[in-house]
């Protein structure tokens, strides 16, 4: 200022030490604002890709296909539609109902991928998926509301109580809900009880 000719008088440094103190504040928030803007415009990329993507059915089983049938012949699936290679390919499987599979591999083999593929999370490029009934998915990662454990279990189904009873029956929450504070009225969540990780899952 000094440098520019002008003389620098009290008044004039009072008034400069006020302004500076005025957009010390906003200043700061500048980096937290710039990488706001930044995570949304991600965010409703990813929102746009996800909406503008093709509805996932699942080719329909006939009137033969018993629930918890599932048949995988010589299929291959890609993540994106139109890609130019598969993430999978010639998956054949076959599962009966009333038995368990289990399918086993290394790091990074595509375990999670078969499971994708058969909710229709990947595109089938060719061959065939039937699912007979329909299909319950457990995710890796628990998801959970922030509402009470009930409606969690619930997930906006009308109360029925026999089926509610079993699904905390099978599900080992008994024991859980009787060191809640609210029992199943426990509001969990990011606002509510932290659960373990066990428990969340259970409870997903």
């Amino acid at each position: 200022y000094t440098l520019a000719g002008h003389e620098l008088t009290p008044a004039n440094a009072y008034a400069a030490l006020a302004y500076f103190s005025l957009l010390r504040f906003p200043m700061s928030f500048l980096p937290m604002l710039i990488n706001m803007i930044v995570n949304a415009l991600v965010a409703l990329k990813r929102i746009g890709d996800f909406l503008q993507r093709s509805e996932a059915a699942l080719e329909a089983g006939s009137e033969e296909t018993k629930a918890g049938q599932v048949e995988v012949t010589e299929a291959d699936f890609a993540w994106e539609e139109g890609a130019e290679k598969s993430s999978l390919s010639g998956i054949q499987l076959q599962c009966k109902p009333g038995t368990l599979t289990m399918i086993v591999g290394g790091v990074g083999s595509g375990k999670s991928s078969v499971l994708s593929a058969l909710i229709g999370h990947m595109s089938l490029r060719s061959g065939s998926v039937v699912v007979g009934g329909r299909i319950a998915y457990v995710a890796q990662t628990a998801w959970i509301m922030n509402d009470t454990l009930q409606e969690n279990v619930l997930m906006g189904s009308d109360m029925d109580a026999n089926r509610y009873k079993s699904a905390l029956q099978v599900s080992q929450l008994r024991p859980d809900l009787k060191i809640l504070p609210n029992g199943d009225l426990t509001e969990i969540g990011d606002r509510g009880i932290t659960l373990s990780g066990g428990q969340k899952q259970r409870v997903s």
